[in-house]
């Protein structure tokens, strides 16, 4: 959703490439990236849940939006304390190895 979109993760620029675990928003639609170029997601041109190139998305998304892509975002976790406490990437390495 907007409020989402808006909510989380910081922004990630059009020049840096997209890695595991980023955030792509289309109109009414988000995918997480599997790694720079593929994109996991639940969509209705295939019925399921699927891994393919952000390329094709961005192209469907693109016959019918003016904006194919609304936000790329990356997702920062910190942990809320502790000694040496550093801010890790989300990644999806436990769900996709």
């Amino acid at each position: 959703s907007d409020q989402q979109m808006a909510a989380l993760g910081e922004d990630i620029a059009e020049n840096e490439e997209l890695r595991r675990g980023d955030l792509v928003f289309f109109p009414d639609h988000v995918g997480f990236m599997v790694d720079k170029d593929r994109i996991v997601h639940a969509n209705s041109h295939w019925m399921q849940v699927v891994i393919e190139p952000l390329a094709d998305v961005v192209g469907r998304f693109a016959e019918t939006a003016e904006m194919p892509v609304l936000a790329r975002k990356r997702l920062l976790i910190t942990p809320l304390s502790g000694p040496g406490a550093t801010a890790v990437y989300c990644t999806m390495s436990k769900i996709m190895p």
